[in-house]
């Protein structure tokens, strides 16, 4: 298992390589939701974002794309495969608004709607011309000031305000770079 969380009706649900599962507590065992491809193989292998929605859906975002669940319903209700090319695997996943998040993946960052199913490429450009949007993304989050916070898998961590301007800092007097 990967990450674990809880949803709002107090079930405990694990994301692993097989898909989700979820633990009963009368029977204390657990329950398999695969996410399967056409031909039988995992979609939810290598599972590194898994969230809680507002709308109570579960958010899995893996090496093959982003994945929505329906407690609910217990079935799986949305896929996008694809994202920026074959082999995009989805990093981290942060949520700016109810129903719209930024998407860090291995090419790049993404805005996710989640009621129009839609993902646009985003751009941010640092002061010497570089688009770290397009760069390959470990996390991403949008702090109390608005300000847009970019860990590269090459260990960069880059700012960027809310007009898309790079914010640069220092510590104990040196550049932090």
């Amino acid at each position: 298992p990967v990450k674990v969380i809880s949803d709002s009706e107090g079930n405990l649900w694990v994301a692993s390589p097989q898909g989700l599962d979820r633990f009963d507590y009368d029977t204390e065992q657990f329950e398999n939701f695969p996410l399967l491809d056409p031909m039988g193989q995992s979609l939810s292998r290598s599972p590194n974002v898994f969230q809680l929605m507002r709308d109570g859906r579960l958010l899995l975002g893996s090496l093959t794309g982003l994945y929505l669940f329906d407690p609910k319903s217990l079935t799986w209700s949305e896929q996008l495969t694809g994202i920026g090319g074959p082999q995009t695997r989805i990093k981290d996943a942060f949520e700016t608004l109810p129903g719209r998040y930024l998407i860090a993946t291995t090419n790049g960052v993404w805005s996710f709607d989640v009621e129009s199913l839609r993902l646009k490429a985003l751009s941010f450009i640092t002061d010497d011309g570089q688009d770290i949007g397009k760069s390959d993304a470990a996390s991403i989050l949008v702090d109390n000031q608005q300000r847009t916070w970019i860990a590269l898998m090459n260990d960069r961590l880059y700012c960027f305000d809310r007009d898309g301007k790079q914010v640069r800092f220092n510590v104990e007097g040196t550049p932090y770079e």
